[in-house]
């Protein structure tokens, strides 16, 4: 599923979209390198925050050869108590 028309459209839902503001916390945040791919890795705390909710979210960054993103794909978990 498309979620964006590219890095200012991104940018701007995530600084003022109403889907982003049941996020308190991004933390444990992992990245790796690989054949010229970016992995990343972290953990989406919810709110409100007494819930305790979390969701672990994976996302790959793949790149043209200017090395401007070409393709985000993002996987989520359910939301799960930490």
């Amino acid at each position: 599923m498309r979620t964006g028309r590219g890095g200012v459209h991104i940018a701007r839902g995530l600084e003022r979209g109403p889907q982003f503001r049941v996020i308190h916390a991004v933390d444990d945040v992992r990245t790796d390198v690989v054949d010229g791919v970016v992995h990343a890795e972290f953990r989406v705390c919810l709110r409100p925050r007494v819930l305790r909710l979390a969701s672990r979210v994976t996302e790959t960054f793949e790149f043209d050869d200017s090395g401007r993103i070409r393709r985000i794909v993002a996987r989520f978990s359910l939301p799960r108590r930490h």
